[in-house]
């Protein structure tokens, strides 16, 4: 898929991936209006990354009561055998979240990618807030993908302010656009 002017985020994010192969992991948080093209973008990026990065890929729903930190369980068969036990008997937060963290702090880089944020439970926004302030010496980049970051902005802002957090917008672009047409 090509995608056009759309360098500028995959280079930030290549760079935050190089970032977290050196320990220093971090949090971008991707937002722009719906069919701006932040799945696709998430999508060519993951498919750019070296072989040797794991990447755990999860999504949240549109659902009246959404699954409780549904994009984790996404993610948990790619995740240690701890997260994955912890997940079925439903521990304690303190004991997953925490397990989680172990697991992204290990070697080889890994590529945590949460899409449609803006549907996540409020277990997994308390899992993203709890990763986004520890992975700054973790081996993980994580990518939270949302329509609408602005509406959760007093989230993202206290999240931003203790971690090593990037929002980033994407946004129309006059060429992009002539070529929708």
């Amino acid at each position: 898929m090509e995608l056009l002017e759309r360098e500028t985020y995959l280079a930030e994010m290549h760079g935050l991936l190089r970032q977290a192969d050196r320990g220093l992991g971090g949090t971008l948080f991707l937002s722009g209006e719906a069919g701006v093209g932040k799945s696709s973008l998430l999508r060519v990026f993951a498919g750019q990354v070296p072989d040797a990065v794991r990447v755990l890929w999860g999504g949240c729903d549109p659902l009246t009561t959404p699954r409780p930190l549904g994009p984790l369980i996404d993610m948990s068969e790619q995740m240690s055998t701890a997260v994955r036990r912890l997940l079925r008997e439903s521990a304690s937060r303190t004991e997953l979240f925490d397990a989680v963290r172990s697991d992204l702090a290990k070697p080889p880089p890994t590529l945590m990618v949460i899409e449609d944020a803006h549907w996540a439970d409020e277990a997994t926004l308390d899992l993203l807030r709890y990763l986004a302030r520890r992975l700054a010496t973790a081996c993980t980049s994580g990518i939270c993908e949302n329509a609408s970051w602005p509406r959760r902005s007093t989230w993202v802002r206290n999240t931003r302010s203790r971690s090593k957090c990037v929002l980033r917008t994407i946004r129309r672009t006059p060429m992009a656009s002539s070529t929708l047409w």
